[in-house]
């Protein structure tokens, strides 16, 4: 007998929330992921609204407030997905080897390739929010490529301001108190995904979303994504996909270009050019 849909879905919350409850380090890093996002967005919001940059489209008369908040909705989609994609891993690894993953050397590294994964998204976050107000644009693998050979490394940390500095170290810095204080996160995490779900489905009141992609798109998804096109290209172009077109523009195409040269115009044959002599001049010379 199929159990309802309902109930099947109250059962998937209910393993997926057991799940959720044994996991310290799972739980910490959503907190860390929700502070991201959250500085992210209070930073850009705070430089738009306050007119940090004269760029016309980050003006607020062009970035309505309605339209800015929802826009937490691929904030909280990414934090979500990523979240669920991580909880899976953990589940899989706890059912394949329950001994190991029970053990301090496992956890240890967890927390070590977590705290690598948050530097890194933070970075990202960071560069995109520096890139829009600096340079109108929003951090692409173009940009990743070309960086390198333009800043060095000792540079581009030199670079840094404090602000800097502590956008990309708050995420870890939340990673670590909520895994100190675990148990006071275990009894506010539930009310703080409440909250946050209430709010950005408030957000999206606003109507549909007509802000550009590197305002309203997670950082990380938006690089991810022209990460993904990029690639694309490039394997279009080594397999030769524009080689091998064959498609001639139409009878309606060939009525838009307008030839107007003699030999297009009249391409029947025509009588050679007259030779024309060299003409000699006082001293004798051509």
């Amino acid at each position: 007998m199929k159990l309802p849909f309902k109930d099947a879905l109250a059962g998937a919350a209910k393993f997926w929330g057991a799940a959720a409850k044994q996991e310290t380090i799972w739980r910490a890093f959503m907190a860390a992921m929700v502070a991201m996002v959250l500085v992210y967005r209070l930073e850009l919001g705070a430089a738009i609204y306050a007119q940090v940059t004269q760029i016309t489209r980050l003006q607020p008369a062009a970035v309505p407030a309605g339209k800015f908040l929802a826009a937490t909705l691929h904030d909280f989609t990414f934090v979500a997905g990523l979240g669920l994609v991580y909880l899976g891993l953990k589940i899989l690894v706890r059912r394949w080897w329950p001994r190991p993953a029970a053990g301090a050397f496992l956890k240890i590294g967890e927390g070590l390739l977590v705290t690598g994964l948050l530097l890194t998204l933070s970075l990202v976050h960071r560069l995109h929010y520096q890139l829009l107000l600096q340079l109108d644009t929003g951090l692409t693998l173009d940009f990743v490529k070309t960086a390198p050979a333009m800043v060095g490394v000792g540079d581009f940390f030199r670079m840094l301001s404090w602000p800097d500095a502590a956008s990309i170290l708050a995420p870890v810095l939340v990673f670590i108190l909520a895994c100190l204080f675990a148990r006071t996160w275990r009894r506010m995490c539930g009310w703080v995904l409440l909250f946050w779900t209430a709010f950005v489905l408030g957000a999206q009141l606003a109507g549909p979303q007509t802000l550009d992609d590197d305002l309203t798109v997670n950082p990380a998804v938006y690089f991810l994504s022209d990460a993904v096109k990029d690639q694309l290209h490039f394997l279009e172009r080594e397999n030769g996909y524009y080689a091998r077109r064959t498609d001639m523009p139409g009878e309606e195409q060939s009525k838009s270009v307008r030839l107007v040269d003699e030999a297009f115009m009249n391409p029947g044959p025509r009588p050679p050019a007259p030779r024309r002599e060299p003409v000699l001049t006082a001293d004798g010379k051509s």
